[in-house]
């Protein structure tokens, strides 16, 4: 059987002549993955009956799925799959596959009509048994899915983090810091060790797992340790976007249809940002939302009402920090100051509310302390983080909530770092602490703690993103914060900490979540 999913792309009824032999080629080298002659290119032999892309060739009369969807052609003999993005490829003195408003050509409408044709042609001349069923319709699948895990590298966000750290030792240095000042030695070391163990740990986490998805249930292998779950005690499946949950009576399975690679074939092709299913990652979604009742998740994206409260919680804590910094009357922001005015501004912070080590006993700068900034570069860092992580902790808590949990793990944050510098000796009297960070790392370990004690309050695309994400982040922070001597770690470490004390401590706002 041979299933198309898009009306505009089923063939036309009337005859075509035969077409011998068709060679699509990719449109660019990125598609040439990996890199040897004829990996990406496809072959259609009607004069063979056979299909081919680089190593993998298969007679049309043990094909059992052909399908078409958002331009991506998948073939499969229940075992094996050809695969590729008929955007990217063209037809040597034919053009592009796609036309411009998504519709297949009139070339490749004929090629695929012929090779519909001849895939039937050739299947009603073998058994049934031989064949194998086509999954149109079918509660099973036609092969087991074998998916092994990708490592995933995002040079954006490794592009985006150095430019940044390009930006904060330029700007320091054209300010009058020596680089010296800035590293530290011995911190440097042990920031890029831990960076170096922690990515060989990602590549052997994934190196070493494998998950395959049968009739009997889910059969996991992580860091070689196997186990299995039976749809038996699977109770019910949620998915949203890319991501599937799998609850259990004592714990939950996640899926991400990202970092799956199915055998010959990935689940998603990504264009730019916009990720597209593939043929197999359709069939895979739709079978296994299949296996259990399915629920409803919590959307994304609140109402209206909800993100214009949003937007507007955001900008009064950008001018709050924004008025302030201001008020504080940094020197020369764009050209290094003298030694004078180093000490007035310094003075000037501290009148405003910095943290210094008589805190205890002017308690009210354990808040002032997170609306004050050193200079611009450090500004611009702090609401940079916040405008990516305030949306969220808003969706979850609700405004009044997050309000509480920004401004009280902020001041815990505070306590705690003062506390603990107390305890080790590091305050003297020329200390002096400020930055939104605290209050930052408090967002972050809210964002966790909630998630945490009430998973299903939050979007499941949400969640987790940050169960892994998180962790990473606050890891690079604090060991950033052993590289750099200007960075309170200490401050940082309390902040998340209290946040993610009080988010067990203060609810996530709840969310009714219909059954279907």
């Amino acid at each position: 059987m041979i299933d198309t999913a898009e009306p505009q792309e089923q063939p036309p009824t009337g005859e075509v002549d035969p077409i011998p032999r068709v060679v699509l080629r990719p449109r660019g080298w990125r598609d040439l993955v990996p890199f040897w002659p004829g990996a990406g290119r496809v072959t259609l032999d009607f004069e063979r009956e056979t299909i081919s892309r680089g190593k993998t060739e298969l007679p049309f009369s043990s094909i059992v799925f052909a399908e078409v969807r958002n331009g991506i052609l998948a073939v499969s003999n229940g075992k094996r799959w050809i695969c590729f993005d008929t955007v990217k490829y063209h037809e040597k003195g034919h053009g592009r596959l796609l036309l411009e408003n998504g519709a297949l050509s009139e070339r490749f409408h004929r090629v695929f009509t012929q090779f519909q044709r001849s895939v039937l042609a050739a299947r009603s001349q073998v058994s049934i048994e031989t064949a194998g069923e086509a999954p149109g319709g079918a509660a099973d699948p036609p092969v087991d899915f074998d998916f092994g895990y990708r490592v995933r590298i995002d040079f954006g966000s490794i592009f985006m983090g150095g430019v940044g750290l390009a930006i904060f030792i330029g700007y320091e240095q054209h300010m009058g810091h020596e680089l010296g000042n800035l590293i530290d030695e011995e911190g440097a070391w042990w920031f890029l060790g831990l960076l170096a163990g922690f990515t060989a740990w990602l590549f052997f986490w994934r190196w070493s797992s494998r998950l395959r998805v049968d009739t009997r249930g889910v059969h996991q292998r992580r860091a070689f340790i196997p186990r299995s779950f039976y749809w038996e005690g699977i109770q019910a499946v949620r998915q949203q976007g890319l991501e599937i949950e799998l609850q259990r009576s004592r714990g939950r399975i996640a899926l991400n249809l990202e970092i799956l690679h199915g055998r010959g074939s990935p689940l998603m092709i990504r264009r730019g940002l916009r990720p597209y299913l593939t043929p197999l990652g359709s069939l895979f979604l739709r079978w296994i939302c299949s296996r259990a009742e399915q629920r409803e998740e919590v959307p994304i994206f609140g109402s209206r009402a909800d993100r214009l409260i949003t937007r507007l919680w955001v900008l009064m804590l950008f001018g709050a920090n924004i008025i302030l910094f201001v008020w504080s009357e940094p020197p020369n922001l764009m050209r290094a100051a003298d030694r004078a005015s180093q000490q007035l501004f310094v003075d000037r912070l501290v009148e405003l509310g910095a943290r210094t080590a008589s805190s205890f006993a002017e308690p009210w700068r354990f808040f002032t302390a997170l609306f004050l900034h050193g200079d611009i570069v450090h500004l611009g860092f702090n609401l940079l983080v916040l405008a990516s992580l305030a949306p969220w902790i808003v969706r979850i808590f609700g405004v009044w909530r997050a309000s509480a949990l920004y401004l009280g793990s902020g001041v815990l944050g505070n306590i705690i770092a003062q506390c603990l510098q107390l305890q080790m000796g590091t305050l003297n009297e020329s200390h002096v602490s400020i930055g939104a960070s605290t209050a930052v790392l408090g967002v972050i370990g809210s964002l966790l703690g909630g998630i945490y004690r009430r998973p299903y309050t939050a979007p499941l695309a949400v969640r987790a993103r940050f169960r892994w994400a998180i962790p990473v982040v606050v890891l690079l922070t604090l060991s950033m914060g052993a590289a750099i001597p200007l960075t309170d770690n200490a401050a940082h470490l309390g902040g998340f900490l209290a946040g993610f004390v009080l988010a067990l401590v203060i609810p996530p706002r709840r969310v009714k979540i219909a059954q279907k």
